[in-house]
């Protein structure tokens, strides 16, 4: 099984590389910089403008 940092790790060495992806079928990576969380309920989408940091605390919030 993955750990939830592997998991953001995963995702913010996506983000880096500025190309579109889709992982874990539900994380969608924009070329634009963003980063959509699709859950069941709910759509949450992310523009950390460059800022790792940024993304991490967004990925604490709503990845666990």
């Amino acid at each position: 099984m993955v750990s939830i940092a592997e998991i953001h790790n995963n995702i913010v060495a996506s983000w880096r590389t500025g190309q579109e992806e889709t992982l874990y079928t539900i994380i969608d990576v924009k070329t634009n910089g963003t980063v959509t969380i699709r859950g069941s309920i709910m759509e949450t989408t992310f523009d950390p403008h460059g800022s790792e940091e940024r993304l991490r605390k967004f990925l604490a919030t709503y990845l666990r």
